[in-house]
């Protein structure tokens, strides 16, 4: 493809409103970078014939593309990202004028975008430099943003709100990358003040990626009954054959559930070898109350469930264990009056050594956190429990 083919076909494209070919001219990946690069002449050609073929900002938005597949092609990613966000900024310029069918080319800048700013920061450490290419990014994405939801256009079906998500997902992603996750805060202010679609009605791709993102973030707010629907429902529309999506899902979704003690499957954890070596022991400590099994696991995959970030979360789990024990302890005394002396050898035999109080506390914190329903009487050192459901179902229970 020559310099005067290429600048043509993107005429033909803007005049046709093709965005999905005009995405792909506009693209790293694209057949047309190796042809061009080795057409390429001086900087005025490219100019000239520019200019000639496009109007502004057309034409500065396709030379600066063209620069961009140049420092890619030689390795500097510093540039490329520079000239990127040229490309993005001189789309902005024309996409108040547009409408729905531009919207692939917006994806594939920001997106372009997002991981220039990525190699960039990295090639920038290595060299002992200061980083700062992603969190300028998140400037140039927000543009993108704003351009999306303030679209007065009042046909919905041509409206660029249709893009609101996919450029959300992107700064989310961008902010838990730079470990700035409050900022998202602000984009969901931004997205409730807005006359946007139901979630519903956008792309599968989008709505999966928001929801997981949402779930997360009331994850690591200890909004645990929130974040679950989240998670269930990203999970739901996830493809079967997505299988690293599903496992990012899953990884927060297992943990979530076991703290209400909703245990995963056999089935399930077997199609994730990893996430079965680190949780069926405590699936299996939770369902036999092997207090000693569920702290060896705990201690021993504190690394990665810290790396996870699903430590604290299975840490407090731990209670679901406690409650199975004494549950057990229930059914073989077979009374609601049961000697705290009776929980104290149960610990006991789980390797579990502490005095009577210490078993006062955890049977009171029990009680209080709704996982058995009865009282202490301190005096004769006795559990007395209900003599109607004593063990409610923990799926019932808001700990």
């Amino acid at each position: 493809m020559s310099l005067e083919a290429y600048f043509q076909k993107v005429s033909t494209c803007l005049a046709e409103q093709d965005g999905k070919q005009l995405a792909l001219l506009l693209s790293l990946d694209d057949q047309h970078a190796d042809r061009l690069l080795s057409q390429l002449g001086t900087g005025k050609d490219l100019e000239r014939i520019a200019s000639r073929s496009l109007k502004t900002p057309w034409d500065e938005v396709v030379i600066q593309h063209i620069r961009v597949l140049i420092a890619v092609a030689t390795g500097d990613f510093s540039t490329g990202f520079t000239e990127q966000t040229g490309v993005a900024n001189h789309f902005l310029k024309a996409f108040p004028t547009l409408t729905r069918w531009s919207l692939p080319v917006l994806y594939v800048i920001n997106a372009e975008l997002h991981w220039l700013a990525i190699q960039a920061d990295d090639q920038l450490a290595k060299a002992g430099e200061k980083k700062g290419k992603l969190e300028e990014a998140s400037r140039t994405l927000n543009k993108s943003f704003t351009a999306c939801m303030t679209d007065r256009n009042i046909n919905m079906k041509e409206s660029r709100k249709w893009g609101t998500y996919f450029i959300v997902n992107l700064l989310f992603k961008t902010y838990f990358r730079l470990k700035t996750q409050t900022l998202c805060k602000n984009v969901i202010r931004a997205l409730t003040n807005q006359n946007l679609p139901s979630l519903d009605l956008y792309p599968k791709s989008h709505r999966v990626t928001f929801r997981y993102y949402m779930g997360v973030l009331h994850f690591l707010e200890d909004r645990h009954l929130q974040a679950e629907p989240q998670f269930l429902s990203a999970l739901r529309e996830c493809p079967k054959n997505a299988q690293h999506n599903r496992w990012l899902i899953l990884r927060y979704l297992i943990p979530t559930r076991m703290s209400r003690g909703i245990l995963p499957s056999k089935e399930l954890l077997s199609r994730y070898p990893d996430l079965e070596s680190t949780y069926q022991p405590f699936v299996q400590a939770m369902r036999t109350g092997n207090l000693r099994l569920y702290d060896n696991t705990l201690l021993r995959e504190q690394r990665i469930l810290l790396r996870r970030g699903v430590y604290l979360i299975l840490e407090r789990s731990r209670q679901v264990a406690v409650r199975r024990l004494f549950k057990k302890v229930a059914t073989i005394v077979q009374s609601t009056r049961i000697p705290i002396g009776q929980f104290q050898e149960a610990l006991r035999c789980s390797g579990i050594h502490v005095g009577t109080a210490e078993v006062e506390g955890m049977l009171a914190n029990m009680i209080y956190k709704g996982y058995m329903k009865g009282y202490l009487s301190h005096e004769r050192l006795t559990l007395v429990l209900s003599a109607t459901e004593p063990f409610p179902a923990l799926s019932t229970i808001n700990a």
